[in-house]
């Protein structure tokens, strides 16, 4: 979802510049909180954004990376046609997607399938580099739902 924000303590030099880094809703809180000059919540989930956009190196001002992925799940409502739980690990490149409930994952590499079309996992095109990525996404996938819990 496109975001644009506008902050008087933006470098300058960054000003209509594009940024491709992975933020989430749950990071427009700690953001507007920094900006208040108000301290984030040890219990906030989310990131203070403005360090992508206030320095020159776009976030590279910490030891601490920006996330390369991020880890997402929907319950699903019990008896509820087509509200069924999911979970995923989405990166730059691929997407992992866990079916709990029927114990089904797909995998689609995004910068070629944008809408989610051919399933890599499934559709015949698996080869040593596929499952190769497949296998890394489901430790990854593992790592982030422990985490989250």
């Amino acid at each position: 979802v496109p975001l644009i924000i506008k902050d008087p303590r933006m470098n300058k030099d960054l000003i209509g510049t594009r940024n491709d880094k992975f933020t989430l809703s749950i990071d427009l809180a700690p953001t507007m909180l920094q900006a208040a000059g108000i301290d984030v919540p040890d219990r906030m989930q989310g990131t203070d954004m403005s360090r992508l956009y206030r320095f020159q190196d776009s976030g590279a001002n910490t030891n601490e990376a920006w996330r390369h992925s991020f880890y997402y799940e929907y319950p699903g409502i019990l008896d509820h046609r087509g509200h069924i739980p999911v979970q995923a690990l989405v990166q730059k490149d691929f997407k992992y997607i866990y079916w709990p409930g029927k114990d089904y994952e797909e995998l689609f590499h995004l910068p070629t399938d944008h809408y989610e079309e051919r399933d890599l996992a499934r559709n015949g095109t698996m080869n040593e580099t596929i499952a190769l990525i497949l296998e890394d996404l489901r430790d990854k996938f593992k790592q982030a739902r422990e985490a989250a819990f």
